[in-house]
């Protein structure tokens, strides 16, 4: 614990950063009113367990919503990591081991990175080694009375993990099906006597893990796959079985072992361009390096596991929760391979490992020692030499694994000022705040902003980043009071394409009513009404987006009579683009500029977007004139 306060205490600067994209939609689902959360979550990007949920909207609504409050349970759950693992691998290995493990996944660059966001993979580490170590039980015997209580609390830390029922469910099954009874006496009556026995062990056996399997799987149906949304997008594609014949279904797993194995520590992930590589600065033939010896060791620990009770139960939840990933994957469910989705799994790899280099280290030390007492000098000497030489390639092998998981720590801490994208987002509401007026119409372009602006806008206590790229205050506003917030039925969010159909409606639908009015009198008193008609049904037929695919709630069918709607009773247009689909967006912005809207000034954020205002060519032109 002590060990891992320094890096908490040195990456609390990392707290203060601005929300990134892969940060900021999550602080919006976190801090939603909850009379609104359930809608919202069913187009959440990616699941959030109701455990970390709390957590964090617990922290926002104890510290205020800032950056530093919502990401402060990832980065506390650091320290806990560490004291859970040392106490796992100390179960089957020395102190030295214990300390190594912890050191070479804590201090690991890539996870310090996950940890210092908010994201709940810290959080999920944990519980996972404190499912397995409640699941195991005491070191010494077992405690019958208490094992069903430890099974359902280990059922309840689970609700931390998105993850948690491929640990569960393996490690239940083991539970029910790994048991058995030794054998006694021959004869009818000895085998009856047996076969109560098996019975009533194996109903025990279910009272004891299904109240643990119900709660996580429930857990898993109903609140996690109401928020699947993101499994009809492509961004998984790469680490999914699902759509590969059988020769490119076995390259696929055996590439993935190979990543899995070539890392530092194995199993971190090797997927997320945006995170600090653990081995940024050791030559390329690293993996080459680490990856049979990861294999040779991981053997050997797999070996020692095997002859131990618990430590059967650990290879099964390992095994297992590799086994169902995979699975998952051949369904398009979850990814497989050395994802930040997957770290979970992490500690438990690494145990393995660590255990076959404390066993080997063992058995030579002893094996040597042995032939020492029994050798002659000459041979004694031989025998240190080669003593000093294999605690030599030993200490050679630990330290460039090590090396490899600490070496993006320095860049991790340089960087820890640096944008990734959206981070500016806070920025953009406040200047639009302080831009729009009463009767302004605010437009959210792009299909990935609209959780990210809610949070920012809604949200948020931060404040701006960078203050001076910002508009100026309003006339009239106190010094240092912003303008009130912009509600979100004053905010049209479009996907790219969204306004070009909108504009389209509103043409068909003005044509639509104009023939009306001359037709029938009666009828264009009525012409609002036969605008939205009109509009709606050019909606049923135009609109193709879903949930699935977009964060917008430009994506339904009445999203067009919206934007029509708003359209047309404004005056000016507060627009934001989102950074990384201004192409996409780029024949809206065209459209609403043929339909008269003339672009004024623009307020750019990097990486993030811009804010324009948009205001009716006519007025723009009179008020030049004047």
């Amino acid at each position: 614990m002590l060990l891992l306060t320094g890096p908490v205490v040195l990456l609390a600067a990392y707290l203060r950063r601005p929300f990134w994209y892969d940060e900021i939609w999550r602080g919006h689902f976190v801090s939603e009113p909850l009379s609104s959360v359930w809608s919202e979550l069913a187009v959440a990007n990616t699941p959030s367990a109701l455990g970390w949920f709390g957590l964090v909207r617990l922290s926002g609504e104890a510290f205020g919503w800032h950056t530093w409050a919502l990401r402060l349970p990832g980065l506390l759950a650091l320290p806990v990591l560490g004291v859970a693992v040392a106490v796992l691998v100390r179960r089957f290995a020395g102190s030295v081991a214990a300390a190594f493990a912890v050191c070479w996944l804590c201090l690991n660059a890539t996870f310090l990175d996950l940890a210092t966001q908010l994201k709940p993979y810290t959080v999920e580490t944990v519980a996972t080694v404190a499912v397995v170590l409640l699941w195991l039980g005491p070191v010494r015997g077992d405690d019958t009375r208490g094992r069903g209580s430890r099974r359902m609390a280990a059922g309840v830390v689970a609700l931390c993990s998105v993850p948690a029922v491929f640990v569960i469910v393996p490690l239940a099954a083991m539970d029910v099906l790994g048991g058995g009874v030794g054998g006694g006496g021959g004869g009818g009556r000895s085998l009856l006597r047996r076969g109560q026995l098996r019975r009533s062990q194996l109903g025990r056996r279910l009272r004891e893990t299904l109240p643990a399997v119900v709660l996580v799987t429930v857990h898993t149906l109903v609140f996690l796959g109401h928020q699947s949304a993101q499994r009809a997008g492509d961004y998984w594609d790469t680490q999914f079985l699902a759509g590969r014949d059988p020769w490119q279904a076995v390259c696929f797993v055996g590439d993935q072992l190979w990543r899995i194995l070539a890392g530092s520590p194995p199993g971190i992930d090797q997927f997320d361009p945006s995170l600090v590589p653990g081995y940024l600065h050791l030559p390329h033939y690293l993996p080459w390096l680490l990856a049979p010896l990861t294999g040779v060791f991981g053997a050997v620990g797999i070996a020692a596991l095997a002859r131990r009770a618990d430590g059967r139960r650990v290879l099964a939840a390992l095994v297992g929760a590799e086994v169902l990933m995979l699975g998952a994957s051949a369904v398009r469910f979850w990814p497989f391979g050395p994802t930040r989705t997957n770290q979970f799994v992490v500690p438990l790899l690494l145990l393995v490992v660590v255990v076959g280099v404390d066993r080997v280290v063992r058995q030579v030390v002893r094996r040597v020692t042995r032939d020492r007492a029994d050798a002659a000098p000459r041979d004694r000497l031989l025998s240190a030499l080669g003593v000093t030489s294999g605690a030599m390639v030993l200490l050679m092998v630990a330290g460039v694994a090590l090396a490899g998981g600490l070496s993006g720590d320095r860049l991790l801490w340089e960087r820890r000022d640096r944008l990734r994208g959206l981070d500016l987002m806070v920025d953009a509401t406040v200047a639009t705040r302080r831009l729009v007026r009463p009767g302004d119409v605010v437009v959210v372009g792009g299909r990935l902003a609209r959780p990210g602006w809610i949070y920012a806008m809604e949200v948020s206590d931060d404040l701006p980043r960078q203050p001076e790229a910002l508009p100026p205050v309003p006339a009239g506003t106190a010094a240092g009071v912003e303008a009130p917030r912009v509600a979100r039925a004053d905010t049209v969010f479009v996907v790219p394409g969204l306004l070009r159909r909108a504009e389209l409606a509103a043409s068909i639908a003005t044509a639509s009513a104009d023939s009306a009015a001359a037709a029938d009198s009666a009828a264009a008193a009525d012409s609002g009404i036969a605008v939205d008609k009109a509009a709606a049904t050019l909606a049923d037929t135009a609109v193709t987006g879903s949930t699935a695919d977009s964060d917008s709630v430009g994506a339904d069918n009445a999203a067009d009579v919206a934007t029509v709607a708003h359209l047309q009773r404004s005056e000016r247009l507060i627009v934001f683009v989102f950074d990384i689909e201004e192409k996409a967006m780029a024949s809206d912005l065209a459209a609403l500029r043929q339909d008269g809207w003339c672009p004024g000034e623009e307020w750019s954020f990097r990486l993030t977007g811009s804010v324009t205002v948009y205001e009716r060519c006519v007025a723009r032109t009179a008020q030049s004139a004047k």
